[in-house]
Protein backbone atom coordinates (compact mmCIF):
# COMPACT_ATOMS: atom_id res chain seq x y z
CA UNK A 1 0.00 0.00 0.00
CA UNK A 2 2.88 2.38 0.82
CA UNK A 3 4.46 1.67 -2.60
CA UNK A 4 1.17 2.47 -4.34
CA UNK A 5 0.89 5.73 -2.38
CA UNK A 6 4.44 6.68 -3.39
CA UNK A 7 3.68 5.91 -7.05
CA UNK A 8 0.52 8.03 -6.97
CA UNK A 9 2.37 10.86 -5.21
CA UNK A 10 5.28 10.67 -7.68
CA UNK A 11 2.91 10.82 -10.62
CA UNK A 12 1.12 13.82 -9.12
CA UNK A 13 4.45 15.63 -8.65
CA UNK A 14 5.36 14.95 -12.28
CA UNK A 15 2.01 16.31 -13.41
CA UNK A 16 2.46 19.49 -11.42
CA UNK A 17 6.00 19.94 -12.80
CA UNK A 18 4.74 19.81 -16.37
CA UNK A 19 1.68 21.90 -15.61
CA UNK A 20 -0.64 19.12 -16.68
CA UNK A 21 -3.99 18.45 -15.09
CA UNK A 22 -4.26 14.84 -13.85
CA UNK A 23 -7.51 14.46 -15.78
CA UNK A 24 -5.75 14.68 -19.17
CA UNK A 25 -2.91 12.27 -18.49
CA UNK A 26 -4.65 9.31 -20.10
CA UNK A 27 -1.70 8.56 -22.37
CA UNK A 28 -2.12 5.04 -23.66
CA UNK A 29 1.40 4.38 -24.97
CA UNK A 30 3.40 1.20 -24.43
CA UNK A 31 7.07 2.18 -24.60
CA UNK A 32 8.00 -1.50 -25.08
CA UNK A 33 6.46 -1.23 -28.56
CA UNK A 34 8.75 1.58 -29.75
CA UNK A 35 10.79 -0.52 -32.20
CA UNK A 36 14.35 0.20 -33.30
CA UNK A 37 15.67 3.72 -32.64
CA UNK A 38 18.31 4.91 -35.11
CA UNK A 39 21.74 5.73 -33.68
CA UNK A 40 21.86 8.99 -35.60
CA UNK A 41 19.50 11.89 -34.89
CA UNK A 42 16.75 12.26 -32.33
CA UNK A 43 13.77 9.96 -31.94
CA UNK A 44 11.54 12.67 -33.43
CA UNK A 45 13.70 13.15 -36.55
CA UNK A 46 11.66 11.54 -39.34
CA UNK A 47 14.63 11.27 -41.70
CA UNK A 48 16.18 8.74 -39.29
CA UNK A 49 13.16 7.33 -37.43
CA UNK A 50 10.35 7.19 -39.96
CA UNK A 51 8.00 4.73 -38.32
CA UNK A 52 8.03 5.23 -34.57
CA UNK A 53 4.30 5.35 -33.80
CA UNK A 54 5.07 5.50 -30.06
CA UNK A 55 7.04 8.72 -30.58
CA UNK A 56 4.31 10.17 -32.80
CA UNK A 57 1.70 9.43 -30.11
CA UNK A 58 3.82 11.10 -27.43
CA UNK A 59 4.33 14.21 -29.57
CA UNK A 60 0.58 14.27 -30.22
CA UNK A 61 -0.02 14.18 -26.44
CA UNK A 62 1.89 17.44 -26.10
CA UNK A 63 3.29 18.50 -22.70
CA UNK A 64 1.38 15.63 -21.03
CA UNK A 65 4.07 13.35 -22.49
CA UNK A 66 6.66 14.88 -20.14
CA UNK A 67 5.26 13.60 -16.82
CA UNK A 68 4.35 10.33 -18.54
CA UNK A 69 7.97 9.78 -19.59
CA UNK A 70 9.34 10.93 -16.23
CA UNK A 71 7.03 8.44 -14.49
CA UNK A 72 8.54 5.62 -16.57
CA UNK A 73 12.20 6.35 -15.71
CA UNK A 74 12.11 3.85 -12.83
CA UNK A 75 10.46 1.08 -14.88
CA UNK A 76 12.94 -1.80 -15.18
CA UNK A 77 10.72 -3.97 -17.39
CA UNK A 78 13.00 -5.57 -19.98
CA UNK A 79 12.26 -4.85 -23.64
CA UNK A 80 12.74 -7.57 -26.25
CA UNK A 81 14.44 -6.89 -29.55
CA UNK A 82 17.14 -4.51 -30.72
CA UNK A 83 15.84 -1.12 -29.63
CA UNK A 84 19.12 0.76 -29.23
CA UNK A 85 22.22 -0.17 -31.21
CA UNK A 86 25.09 -1.57 -29.15
CA UNK A 87 23.06 -1.76 -25.92
CA UNK A 88 23.18 -5.33 -24.53
CA UNK A 89 19.79 -4.94 -22.84
CA UNK A 90 17.16 -2.20 -22.67
CA UNK A 91 14.36 -1.58 -20.21
CA UNK A 92 11.34 0.71 -20.36
CA UNK A 93 13.08 3.29 -18.16
CA UNK A 94 15.98 3.50 -20.63
CA UNK A 95 13.58 4.16 -23.50
CA UNK A 96 11.77 6.80 -21.45
CA UNK A 97 15.08 8.55 -20.77
CA UNK A 98 16.17 8.47 -24.41
CA UNK A 99 12.83 9.84 -25.62
CA UNK A 100 12.59 12.45 -22.86
CA UNK A 101 16.10 13.82 -23.43
CA UNK A 102 15.62 13.82 -27.21
CA UNK A 103 12.34 15.72 -26.76
CA UNK A 104 14.36 18.56 -25.16
CA UNK A 105 17.20 18.57 -27.70
CA UNK A 106 16.97 21.25 -30.38
CA UNK A 107 17.38 20.61 -34.10
CA UNK A 108 21.15 21.25 -33.98
CA UNK A 109 21.41 18.06 -31.83
CA UNK A 110 23.74 19.92 -29.45
CA UNK A 111 21.59 22.36 -27.53
CA UNK A 112 19.22 21.28 -24.80
CA UNK A 113 16.17 23.48 -24.27
CA UNK A 114 16.35 22.73 -20.53
CA UNK A 115 19.90 23.09 -19.22
CA UNK A 116 21.05 20.00 -17.36
CA UNK A 117 19.06 17.47 -19.37
CA UNK A 118 22.00 16.78 -21.69
CA UNK A 119 23.12 13.14 -21.34
CA UNK A 120 26.68 13.94 -20.30
CA UNK A 121 25.65 16.46 -17.64
CA UNK A 122 22.63 14.53 -16.43
CA UNK A 123 24.52 11.25 -16.09
CA UNK A 124 27.80 12.83 -14.95
CA UNK A 125 29.91 11.37 -17.79
CA UNK A 126 33.60 11.61 -16.92
CA UNK A 127 35.12 9.75 -19.89
CA UNK A 128 33.88 10.53 -23.43
CA UNK A 129 35.00 7.08 -24.63
CA UNK A 130 32.64 5.24 -22.25
CA UNK A 131 29.60 3.81 -24.06
CA UNK A 132 26.36 5.59 -23.22
CA UNK A 133 24.70 2.49 -21.82
CA UNK A 134 27.64 2.05 -19.42
CA UNK A 135 27.42 5.70 -18.32
CA UNK A 136 23.71 5.18 -17.57
CA UNK A 137 24.28 1.93 -15.69
CA UNK A 138 27.09 3.52 -13.64
CA UNK A 139 24.83 6.46 -12.73
CA UNK A 140 22.04 4.09 -11.72
CA UNK A 141 24.47 2.04 -9.62
CA UNK A 142 25.48 5.20 -7.74
CA UNK A 143 22.12 6.99 -7.45
CA UNK A 144 19.40 4.54 -8.46
CA UNK A 145 16.61 5.14 -10.94
CA UNK A 146 14.72 7.12 -8.33
CA UNK A 147 17.74 9.42 -8.01
CA UNK A 148 17.76 9.84 -11.78
CA UNK A 149 14.05 10.66 -11.84
CA UNK A 150 14.47 13.17 -9.01
CA UNK A 151 17.39 14.86 -10.77
CA UNK A 152 15.31 15.20 -13.94
CA UNK A 153 12.38 16.61 -11.96
CA UNK A 154 14.76 19.16 -10.45
CA UNK A 155 15.75 20.41 -13.91
CA UNK A 156 12.14 20.52 -15.12
CA UNK A 157 10.55 22.16 -12.05
CA UNK A 158 11.65 25.78 -12.79
CA UNK A 159 9.68 25.53 -16.05
CA UNK A 160 6.51 23.97 -14.65
CA UNK A 161 3.44 24.64 -16.78
CA UNK A 162 5.47 26.43 -19.46
CA UNK A 163 6.37 23.68 -21.92
CA UNK A 164 5.17 23.81 -25.52
CA UNK A 165 6.10 21.75 -28.56
CA UNK A 166 8.09 23.86 -31.02
CA UNK A 167 7.33 22.62 -34.55
CA UNK A 168 10.39 24.33 -36.04
CA UNK A 169 12.87 22.84 -33.54
CA UNK A 170 10.78 19.68 -33.12
CA UNK A 171 11.28 19.67 -29.37
CA UNK A 172 9.74 20.95 -26.16
CA UNK A 173 10.67 24.50 -25.24
CA UNK A 174 9.90 26.50 -22.14
CA UNK A 175 7.96 29.71 -22.70
CA UNK A 176 9.69 31.18 -19.64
Amino acid sequence: MQRLSLIVLGTAVCLVLAGVSPSIVGINVDLKQIGHIASKGRVQDKEYNRNLAVVDALIQAGPAAIPFLVSKIEDETEVDGAVLDFWPHVCVGDIALVVLTDFFRTSDWLTCSVPGLEWDKLLERSDPSTPTWVVLQDFIARHGRMGLRQKIEGFLSPHEGRFVWDDKERCFMSTQ
